[in-house]
């Protein structure tokens, strides 16, 4: 027959482990987190009915999946970086802390958050790893939204800046433009009817420069255009 004291630690530390529990399940559900526990030496994952849901399974499967059953509704190319992970939280003894994406069976893409620990035996061989699963899949679409915003806004204070200096450039030009226009035009008649082959040649050149002015002025008005249409 065992001690009274022996009796009383018994039924304060099943007590203590009941109450631990409850509060376990009462953290877990209020973070609306999963379990997984996974054997390192039988290669087999328990989950929780709420993993299984992340999973896209009905909670009233088994909970026992294989490594490669898990990996089956992984992502291509997340499964085997997050396994990378694992084995490197493992060896190194520290937490495990990574995200993944899920395929759902029924379509479409969720995120899981998933953190957990290894623990070891006596010899410090590692036999478990436990840790909980997070759908984080609205904190990941709304950084996706803050990502597109940021990007839309960055492009339209891009054309504005552009539009803005392009407005300055014209009505910077506008004036030089009009005022070389004006000389060039009075300047031909001053070579009145002389007929020679310099006096040709200034023609020819005068002509030119008023037109290569005319297209720079269209190309002033093309950009006031621009910025008036936003």
């Amino acid at each position: 027959m065992k001690p009274a004291s022996a009796e009383a630690e018994q039924r304060a530390a099943a007590i203590d482990a009941h109450e631990n529990g409850e509060v376990l399940a009462l953290a877990r559900r209020a973070a609306k987190a999963g379990t997984w526990d996974l054997d390192l030496q039988e290669r087999r994952v328990r989950y929780c009915p709420r993993s299984l849901e992340m999973l896209g399974h009905p909670p009233d499967r088994s909970p026992l999946l294989t490594p490669e059953e898990w990996a089956q509704h992984i992502f291509p190319g997340d499964a085997e970086r997050v396994m990378a992970e694992g084995m490197r939280a493992r060896d190194a003894g520290i937490e495990l802390i990574t995200e993944y994406r899920i395929l759902k069976p029924g379509g479409g893409i969720r995120w899981i958050k998933a953190v957990g620990r290894t623990l070891r035996d006596a010899n410090g061989a590692p036999v478990r790893s436990v840790g909980f699963n997070f759908d984080v899949t609205e904190e990941k679409e709304a950084e996706a939204e803050f990502r597109r915003l940021q990007t839309e806004l960055i492009q339209a204070s891009r054309a504005n800046a552009t539009a803005t200096m392009a407005e300055t450039l014209a009505h910077d030009l506008n004036q030089p433009l009009s005022e070389i226009s004006d000389c060039l035009a009075a300047a031909r008649p001053l070579l009145g009817g002389m007929k020679d082959k310099p006096a040709a040649q200034v023609r020819a050149a005068i002509d030119q420069a008023i037109e290569a002015a005319e297209r720079a002025a269209e190309i002033v008005m093309s950009l006031q255009a621009l910025k008036r249409k936003g």
